[in-house]
């Protein structure tokens, strides 16, 4: 579950490759939080390696990143984290 003291990041993947004939792109979502403040680019290389073997196995072709501070109150209903690795915690968004 997460917790008000800590920080918030929403990180977003996308391939703006169209998917079969039509012209939308893939997306993932991902949540990060940590206790402390973590640097953007810490936050963009865990997204993308974690997320690695999903783009890989969607055939991926380009990869866009946009990454947002969000506060604690504009957070999306969340429940478990996917992931943790040390102090950092994924949820992964629909």
């Amino acid at each position: 579950m997460p917790l008000q003291s800590d920080y918030y990041t929403k990180v977003v993947l996308s391939d703006k490759a169209p998917v079969d004939d039509s012209l939308s792109s893939r997306e993932i979502q991902l949540i990060l939080g940590s206790p402390t403040k973590t640097a953007e680019s810490d936050l963009v290389q865990f997204a993308t390696e974690y997320t690695r073997h999903m783009r890989m196995n969607q055939g991926w072709n380009t990869e866009h990143v946009h990454v947002e501070p969000i506060e604690f109150g504009e957070l999306p209903s969340l429940g478990e984290p996917t992931h943790i690795e040390g102090e950092l915690k994924v949820w992964i968004v629909e």
